[in-house]
């Protein structure tokens, strides 16, 4: 999911990832400046869109592709200010298939189940042009532990990132 939020607003946002993070309701809707962009499969695409109708939610486009597509597609690559992803993939996977969504400037929120995965994902951070800002522990209702992983896009990523789809997950960077 990509947004664009105040940079004052990142950490309020933050909180409330291991909640709700794609559908954006009460307090987190005042966080968001512009449209809201909503990436699943096609299947949760479905249930994300008629969520959205019950909700009220406006300003809001849900996209039923493939990460590994849009991260190539010049409308999304690199144009958002924040992308957040739980539940996608271990962290190397996931930051090759949202990083390249980030503009340069910008943050990657990923809600992890432990911070252990942060060192395997070091290299795939810096090499699609992030850096790791911080790890905070944000437990949810849903598990007592958890963790928020921000990277900061500090340079371009490389072109030919996001790989097709699959190979990020059979051959993590």
């Amino acid at each position: 999911m990509g947004i664009s939020v105040k940079d004052s607003k990142l950490a309020q946002l933050a909180g409330m990832i291991s909640e709700w993070p794609g559908l954006v309701s009460g307090p987190a809707d005042q966080l968001i400046d512009d449209a809201l962009v909503l990436l699943d499969h096609l299947g949760d695409a479905a249930f994300l869109v008629q969520s959205c109708a019950r909700l009220g939610l406006v300003d809001v486009e849900v996209v039923a592709r493939r990460a590994e597509e849009v991260g190539h597609d010049a409308r999304y690559r690199e144009s958002f200010d924040v992308a957040v992803a739980r539940a996608l993939a271990p962290l190397p996977v996931l930051v090759e298939l949202c990083l390249p969504l980030v503009r340069m400037g910008g943050n990657l929120l990923a809600q992890k189940t432990d911070k252990e995965e942060v060192p395997a994902a070091q290299r795939a951070i810096e090499l699609l042009g992030g850096a790791l800002q911080s790890v905070s522990p944000a437990p949810s209702t849903a598990r007592a532990t958890g963790t928020i992983v921000v990277i900061a896009k500090v340079g371009p990523t490389p072109s030919r990132y996001p790989r097709r789809s699959g190979v990020p997950a059979r051959k993590p960077l």
